[in-house]
């Protein structure tokens, strides 16, 4: 197969939203320069913090929800809970795009996640490894996992957490991967992602201020 372009692979890549974060980034440290910058980052946008935090000044860094793993590992282990089936059937192909190599897919089931277009993106994000982004963070760091997690289970907060300089880390028991609430089963879980009217976790909130309170303190 052939291997992508090289304009295809700055598309939409992990490296241009770390750019455009910086630029956010260094904005508000101008306007603000007193002031302590905070970078909190959730799912992949932790991930994007991360990196950005090695090219540029903040004070203090929370990851919500973010994978610890890179993300080919972290698709084929979601795509084989949802199916085996599935998930044996793509893993090849995730390593394929990895590699830089195009994948053509017609199965209509699967656009979301192997169309074309999004191959350039995939790539560019694969090729980071959370862990060991997170090893050059020296600052007071928060790792925060949600027991009802269906995306990223909440051990990879502990894992991050053992992996930066100066890691914490909480799990909150009954929160989900877009941090709501969740007591009841799967489905009502998966139906949270569709209804706004469902708020934040109310813990959420308590443990971010308390970990800045506390890291403004030391």
């Amino acid at each position: 197969p052939p291997h992508f372009h090289a304009e295809d692979a700055i598309r939409d890549c992990t490296r241009s939203l770390v750019g455009s974060e910086m630029c956010i980034r260094d904005r508000v440290k101008g306007k603000y320069p007193d002031l302590p910058l905070i970078v909190i980052g959730h799912s992949e946008g932790a991930l994007v913090g991360a990196i950005a935090g090695k090219e540029s000044e903040m004070d203090i860094y929370i990851s919500l929800c973010g994978p610890a793993f890179p993300a080919d590992s972290i698709l084929k282990e979601q795509l084989q809970k949802q199916s085996p089936i599935i998930g044996d059937y793509c893993a090849p192909k995730l390593d394929s795009i990895k590699k830089g190599l195009w994948v053509i897919e017609k199965n209509p089931i699967l656009q979301s996640i192997l169309r074309e277009s999004v191959q350039p993106y995939l790539h560019s994000w694969m090729q980071y490894d959370p862990r060991e982004e997170v090893k050059s963070i020296s600052i007071p760091s928060l790792f925060i996992g949600g027991g009802k997690d269906l995306q990223v289970p909440p051990e990879h907060a502990v894992v991050l957490a053992n992996n930066a300089t100066h890691g914490n880390y909480e799990i909150i028991e009954d929160m989900n991967h877009i941090l709501k609430k969740i007591t009841g089963n799967r489905l009502q879980n998966s139906m949270s992602y569709n209804n706004p009217s469902i708020p934040l976790h109310k813990e959420l909130a308590i443990e971010v201020i308390k970990f800045i309170a506390e890291a403004i303190d030391q």
